[in-house]
């Protein structure tokens, strides 16, 4: 075969045949080659990086379920051949570290974990075409993807679960922040407290 049939092959173009592309990736594992990846990242202007943007003032490290999603998203990313880059920032300064990376073009796109009630950061991505996710709420009528877990719902449904075992004085231990889950949290606690008067 030429090289160009074997590198659309590999590259995964369509006017490669199904039974010419199965030969073709079957030789590449039995040799165990792999594709140069400088090369393609130049020829395709993508960097297969995608950046994993965190408070550095929080401990996130500490906790395990931080760890478990960092480690779900790393292994699901590496399936694709993308890496995942952790990125520290500061999310009240008025420059952020991630901008270099996005604008020296070392990742493809972000991930911004803990994000705030009106988080001016997911803002300015949205505005500068800068492909993102967020992981927490976002600002109400933001156009963009995010996932987060229903904060309020649990603390609503704990402090419910606690009234109805008879309970009066209920307190919530948390974080005294403005990260969306925070604030969550506290308004699910506050809202069945007052339900019950």
């Amino acid at each position: 075969m030429s090289v160009t049939t074997v590198s659309r092959a590999l590259g995964g173009f369509s006017d490669v045949s199904a039974s010419t592309r199965a030969r073709v990736e079957a030789e590449a594992r039995r040799r165990g080659y792999r594709p140069n990846t400088l090369a393609r990242r130049l020829k395709t202007g993508k960097t297969d990086a995608v950046g994993l943007v965190f408070p550095e003032h929080a401990v996130l490290f500490s906790s395990s379920v931080f760890v478990d999603m960092v480690s779900c998203i790393s292994r699901e990313l590496a399936r694709h051949d993308i890496d995942l880059l952790l990125i520290a920032d500061d999310e009240r300064a008025d420059s952020h570290s991630y901008m270099r990376l996005v604008e020296s073009r070392r990742v493809d796109a972000l991930i911004v974990a803990h994000t705030m009630d009106n988080d001016p950061r997911l803002t300015h991505l949205q505005e500068a075409g800068i492909p993102f996710l967020a992981l927490g709420q976002v600002p109400s009528g933001l156009p963009c993807a995010w996932f987060d877990f229903d904060n309020h719902a649990g603390t609503w449904q704990a402090t419910q679960h606690l009234i109805a075992l008879g309970h009066q004085r209920i307190a919530l231990l948390s974080e005294d922040n403005s990260r969306a889950y925070v604030t969550a949290r506290r308004q699910g606690w506050r809202d069945a407290l007052s339900e019950h008067g």
